[in-house]
Formats: structure tokens, sequence, C-alpha cells
């Protein structure tokens, strides 16, 4: 496909905007929220056209292509009958008199007109990556901007900490301020921010260690890259980032164990992994663990102030109905259940510290219903791929693991915070959650039709073409023009007993991408007694 098709540009696209919308400032202001939604939104119709000119629809589960459907048409419905507007000077919501009396409109239009457009970029991007998860060179692309954009976000915190920086950019114009992390105001958000790109950049460094051939360069790089994002989630003092993002890392190692261990490791490897966590360690005591375990410990998971808004919050989200209040509207009524719960006044809370609650408030149980298809609903799509991904590529195996234990991490974080508000993360959820459910196995028969990998099509045609044999049996040869008989005392010439072809060879050995039974088991050692292959 040209680089200048409109799929091609789209792709690129999606991939900028993962690798730069962390960097102004998470995009939580509404002046660059609105400059990344016109962005999505173009990416978005960039890749609608090409689409178009393909003749094709986007790679995705039918069950998410309906939930985003249903996502969108209760945002956009909502935003479209709006029952009142916010006026910021007084603080409060003015009734106003709906187009259509007997359907549910939102609060404010004009703020869920901005979110809508965010939203209806972001689905631009799921479909976007869902397409990528087809092709082999374009998984690869997502996989490493995943990670690169956690490591450049890691050390550019590492350095503010270390040269103790008084504002994120050490601008000396700008007053001190004590909360920020790399460039995020905030630096929970740059906690939760860097939950995903921890275990794909953990995910990387596997690949490149266990993978024969690889430079020594690489392998030095992702170890460096995996340790400076290990060690950014214990200096960023941030209780969630911390928790959540190492419980990514143990599911990562819990799904990757049993793999690394049919590979017998060696005494290198296993040197060398004690020595980076003997490293972390002792870079996490020198910058930032002593504080990190004084806030875990001393106030706890989670504070009793978040802990009573959460419960301030239930009887919004009982209220909401099936299409809630309208995207983006929670900082407006919560003032009202705020009173009623005897929570202090003058606390203003923009989200609650708990988006699925948030979510029932602002999308009702329909809308929150869809978006649980879409975003946990991700989680089922990639473990059922996992158990049959075992004759599609080492790498999709991987990159599919890593996503699967920051995804979960970051949705269990989303209970006690709101990472699912930022819209830097939301591009990064955006982009894991469609990988997730457009990777489809190469054998697997009910994958949608479009482009493929030739990965892929190289899989399936061995699959037909390829006669079962047992062991103690000669696999079976390509058919070949008769020879003439040999002349008496003579020894039959090597065409006559040619031996089996390399397309009849097992594919662990016809082709080293594509894996065995065991994804990250080595090839099989080929038996003594079996006749060599034509083309040595």
């Amino acid at each position: 496909m040209p680089i200048f098709h409109p799929t091609e540009l789209a792709r690129w696209a999606a991939l900028a905007a993962v690798l730069l919308s962390p960097w102004a400032w998470g995009c939580v202001k509404a002046v660059h929220r609105e400059i990344l939604a016109d962005f999505l939104l173009a990416t978005g119709g960039m890749a609608v056209l090409g689409w178009a000119l393909g003749k094709r629809l986007p790679t995705a589960g039918k069950a998410a292509i309906m939930a985003l459907g249903v996502i969108v048409l209760i945002g956009w419905g909502m935003t479209l009958n709006p029952k009142a507007y916010w006026e910021p000077g007084l603080e409060t919501l003015v009734p106003l008199k709906a187009n259509a009396e007997a359907l549910p409109g939102t609060l404010d239009r004009d703020t869920s007109v901005s979110w809508m457009r965010l939203i209806t970029g972001l689905a631009g991007v799921f479909l976007i990556t869902a397409d990528m998860a087809g092709h082999r060179k374009w998984r690869a692309r997502l996989w490493i901007t995943l990670a690169l954009t956690g490591v450049a976000v890691a050390a550019f915190g590492i350095c503010q900490r270390v040269s103790g920086a008084s504002n994120i950019f050490w601008a000396p114009g700008l007053p001190a301020n004590k909360t920020f992390f790399g460039p995020f105001v905030y630096h929970g958000n740059a906690g939760s921010f860097l939950i995903i790109p921890a275990a794909t950049a953990a995910a990387r460094c596997f690949h490149v260690l266990s993978r024969p051939g690889e430079s020594s360069l690489s392998r030095f790089f992702w170890s460096l890259a995996t340790l400076v994002i290990a060690s950014a989630l214990v200096v960023n003092t941030s209780r969630g980032g911390l928790l959540f993002g190492y419980s990514g890392l143990l599911l990562l190692t819990t799904l990757l164990l049993p793999l690394w261990l049919d590979q017998r490791p060696s005494p290198t490897a296993i040197v060398g992994s004690i020595a980076g966590i003997a490293a972390l360690a002792a870079f996490g005591f020198a910058f930032g663990w002593e504080a990190s375990m004084e806030r875990l410990f001393s106030a706890g998971i989670i504070d009793k102030g978040r802990i009573a808004s959460t419960k301030a919050g239930l009887p919004a989200a009982a209220d909401a109905g099936p299409f809630g209040f309208g995207s983006g509207t929670f900082y407006m009524l919560f003032p009202h259940y705020q009173r009623l719960a005897g929570l202090p006044g003058q606390v203003f809370w923009k989200h609650l510290h708990c988006d699925p609650i948030q979510a029932v408030i602002e999308w009702g149980w329909a809308g929150t219903t869809a978006w649980a298809i879409l975003l946990p609903g991700a989680l089922a799509a990639g473990f059922q791929r996992r158990r049959h991904i075992q004759s599609d590529t080492r790498q999709s195996f991987l990159f599919l693991s890593g996503c699967l234990a920051g995804l979960a991490a970051l949705l269990l974080h989303s209970w006690v915070d709101f990472p699912l508000q930022i819209p830097a993360i939301m591009t990064t959820v955006a982009a894991t959650a469609g990988f997730l459910w457009g990777l489809q196995p190469a054998h697997d028969p009910s994958s949608p039709p479009g482009e493929r990998s030739e990965a892929r099509r190289r899989v399936r045609t061995r699959t037909r073409q390829q006669a079962p044999h047992r062991d103690d049996e000669a696999p079976p040869t390509s058919p070949r023009p008769a020879s003439p008989p040999a002349r008496a005392g003579q020894s039959p010439s090597p065409e006559t007993n040619p031996g089996p072809s390399a397309g009849s060879l097992p594919d662990s050995q016809a082709d080293p991408e594509i894996l065995p039974k065991n994804p990250l088991a080595r090839p099989t050692p080929r038996r003594k007694d079996r006749p060599p292959s034509a083309s040595t």
C-alpha cells in the first residue's frame, strides 16, 4: 500500500496521537483537548476514506462495533437535546426548553459537544488500531510507540526529580508546583499513564532478550527502558501508579513465567534479572522510595475523602436512569449530592475518584453497559485470542500479553481514581483496546476478510497443504517426475530420493517466525534418522 494512501496516513497519525498527547500536559486543559479532538477527527476521516477506497470495513469484533455505535448514538443524541445550560459565573444550571421534551438530554450542550468530539475521535483511533492488528509491521510499530512514549515520560519525570525542578519545564517564570511529574500537572495522572507502557515495555524487553539473533544494543536499550519506567513508578510518589503499575508487571510475569521456564533460562539471564531488580531497588531507595512508602502506608491506598465522595455519588448514579445526565456534566450536578451527603462545600470535585460510577452518572446504565463491552470486554477478547494464537507470530503473543496486563491494571485503578477522564490516557486506552479487539489468530476460520500479513497467509497455505504424519514415519514428499531406474551396481541418484520438501516441514522449521505449540519454545532439533531436507 502506498505511504500516501489515506489508510496509511491515518495509521501514522494515530501513532502520532499516542506519542504526542501526553506532552500537552496530558491534554487536560480545554484548549488542548479541543486540539487533540480536531486531530483525531481528521485522522478518523482519513481512515474512513481509505476504507471506502478499499471497499472494506475495519477489522474489529462485531460486539465492539455495536458497542461503539451505541456510545456514539447515546452521546450525540443527548448532546443535541439539551435540557439546561451551565452558567459559570453563577455556578448553576439554567433550565432550557429541549428540542424533544420526551427524550433525554444533556445538562449542558457546550460541555457535551466538547467531550463528544473527543470521544468520536477516540472511536476512530480504536478502529484504526483494530485494523492495524492484522498487519505484522503495524503491530510492531504500535508496540514500540506505546513503550517508547512511556519511556520518554518516565525519563523526563526522573530528570525533574533528580534535578529538583520547581515546575514542569524548568521555566523560571512559572509558579512552583509540587504535584507534577513529567509533562503531567498532577503526578497521579502521570502514574496512571505509565501503567500500560510499563507492561508493554517489559514485554518488549522479554521479546528481545529471549529471541535469538537480537543485537546487544537492542537488548541493552530495552532492558534499560524497562528499568527506567519501573523506577519512575517508584520515584513518582503516586500510590495508585505504584500499586497498580507493579500489579500490571506482576500479571505480565505470571503470564510469561511458564514460557520463560520452558526456554530453560541461561545463568546469564538469571543473573541479569537479579541485577536489574537490585538496580531498581537501589535507584528507588535513592530517589523517592521512602516518600512513596510513607504515602502508601500513612494515608492508605484510598483516603477517606475519596471514599466519602464515592458514597455521595451513588445517589446520583441511581438517579441517572438509562442514559445519564450527559457526557462531561459530572462537576455540574455533583455539588447538589455533595450537600446531601454533608461533605464540605468548599471542596470542588471535577471528577469522581471512581470512573465506573461517574460513567453511570454521565452515561446511564445503557451507556455504561456499552463502555463495559468495549473496555473490560477487550480483556475477555484478548484472553480468548491468547488461547488460540499459538500458530500466530511470537511478536503478537508477547504484545498481546503486555496489553492484557497493562489494560487490566489500569481498569482496576479506575475504581479508585479517574484515569479514564484524562485525554492522553484515553488515547492510549483506545489504542490498546482496539488492538485487543482487532487481533485475530491466523488459523481462526472466523477471521474477517481484509488485508492480512504475509506470515498469516503462509500459515493458512501450509495448513491446507501439509499432510499429517506420525513421528515414526517419513514426512510426505512433494510429487516429482519419475526418474529412470538405476543401472545394476549404480547407487540411486539423489533425485530418486529427494527427501522432504521445504513446504512439508513443520512450521517451526520452515519459518522461524511461526510458532510451534508453545509460542516461545525453541524449535525441536531434527531427528538423526530423518532424511535431510532437499534444500540441504
